[in-house]
């Protein structure tokens, strides 16, 4: 896996507006690597890792979870 920039080095992208970190890539000595990105409020919106599983979060303007769907093929929320 590479980050945002194509690179496979550890990147974290700030809002600084609202202090949190809305996306990070961290790859491990051992070659895991992961990548999430949050909303403004902090609150996860997509994770990835390099064992290949994925999920994806939708959320309201308070960061409550409406819907969420993996690559497992687990989802929930809204219409489900």
């Amino acid at each position: 896996m590479k980050n945002i920039f194509g690179k496979e080095e550890d990147l974290k992208l700030y809002d600084h507006e609202n202090g949190v970190a809305i996306y990070e890539f961290i790859k491990k000595s051992n070659g895991y690597s992961y990548e999430i990105t949050r909303d403004k409020h902090g609150s996860e919106l997509t994770f990835k890792n390099s064992d290949g599983y994925s999920c994806e979060y939708t959320r309201d303007e308070h960061g409550n979870e409406l819907t969420f769907k993996d690559s497992d093929g687990l989802t929930r929320g809204i219409n489900k």
